[in-house]
């Protein structure tokens, strides 16, 4: 046995004698129980797909916008028609902004809804069941091929004036002014004092006086 033969035979030994001892670091992905190391499985977290895209289908950018049939206008006149308040929502004050994300189709018909925003379970529901019987839309495109692709839409529960945790607003309360001052006159103009024989006159004398006109001012006959 030469000397290179015994040097490597030497170095082999101490690797083995070291992988034994207690306390020696085993290497990465492997487990050492009573002195023998064994490998293991190196653990990974699972990246779980968000189903609204499915799996690359649907866009998130795109060339065109989808869009609602009449345009933006006609869905604010969609969702103020079809919003039914839920009587719980109503009786406990709840009001606030909901943002629903769904998918529209290459069809134009809604796809996969769900909640972005929430603000209660009542005013969910009734925001996701708007967007779910809406009719179709004109879907989006990529280069000139309709795709699938995400819209997020805000939706506004307001509590109707006099139900509970309504807000009256400055505006609200200045129309409400107004409103009492003019009952307030017509009232006034509905008490009148009776005619006297001088007050019948002048109305007599009025009924057959006749106008011409000349320019823009009226000139009384003679």
């Amino acid at each position: 046995m030469n000397r290179l033969n015994l040097l490597i035979l030497c170095a082999a030994a101490s690797l083995t004698a070291a992988a034994g001892q207690p306390g020696a670091k085993p290497e990465a992905g492997t487990q050492c129980k009573t002195g023998q190391c064994k490998p293991t499985r190196v653990k990974t977290s699972k990246v779980v797909a968000d189903p609204m895209l499915d799996n690359g289908r649907v866009y998130t950018k795109v060339d065109v916008q989808p869009a609602f049939p009449g345009g933006k206008e006609a869905l604010n006149g969609y969702v103020g028609e079809t919003m039914v308040y839920p009587d719980y929502s109503l009786e406990h004050g709840e009001h606030g902004r909901v943002v629903v994300s769904f998918v529209i189709e290459p069809d134009g018909n809604v796809g996969y809804t769900r909640i972005a925003e929430s603000v209660s379970p009542d005013l969910d529901a009734e925001a996701q069941r708007i967007v779910q019987n809406m009719p179709a839309w004109a879907p989006a495109t990529v280069k000139g091929k309709a795709v699938a692709a995400v819209y997020n839409l805000p939706i506004h529960f307001r509590l109707p004036a006099g139900a509970k945790g309504a807000h009256v607003t400055t505006t609200d309360a200045k129309k409400d002014v107004k409103t009492d001052a003019k009952k307030q006159s017509s009232a006034k103009m509905a008490i009148r004092k009776p005619l006297t024989v001088k007050d019948a006159k002048i109305s007599k004398v009025k009924e057959h006086a006749t106008f011409e006109v000349k320019g823009s001012v009226p000139v009384k006959k003679q």
